[in-house]
């Protein structure tokens, strides 16, 4: 199972303070510990996406569904527009080249 799941206090947290918080692990596997491991990271970020403003009464299933399904395929279009990047620049393994990014929801 996970450790941080729908149910735990720091989703909880999140969402009542509506706030992405993350917890990460550095050396030793310290919680929020000040020396991170030493590892090569790539951070990019895409077109703004857009959201539409509607009423409450407006939001319906499909209209989340639908935003859901345009903000994974631009997740998706993101990551093949940068592997190239994560092989060439930083260094990894040419098997990246032929990954395909899986969201948890396929």
């Amino acid at each position: 199972g996970r450790v941080f799941d729908h149910k735990s206090i720091l989703c909880r947290l999140s969402s009542l303070l509506q706030v992405s918080l993350v917890v990460w692990l550095g050396r030793w596997n310290i919680p929020m510990g000040w020396m991170p491991y030493k590892v090569p990271l790539l951070g990019v970020t895409g077109h703004v996406f857009c959201v539409p403003k509607l009423a409450k009464d407006q939001i319906t299933d499909e209209v989340v569904q639908q935003v859901h399904a345009d903000f994974c395929v631009a997740l998706k279009q993101l990551f093949d527009t940068y592997k190239h990047v994560y092989v060439n620049e930083m260094g990894a393994d040419e098997s990246w080249l032929t990954k395909e990014l899986k969201l948890e929801t396929e």
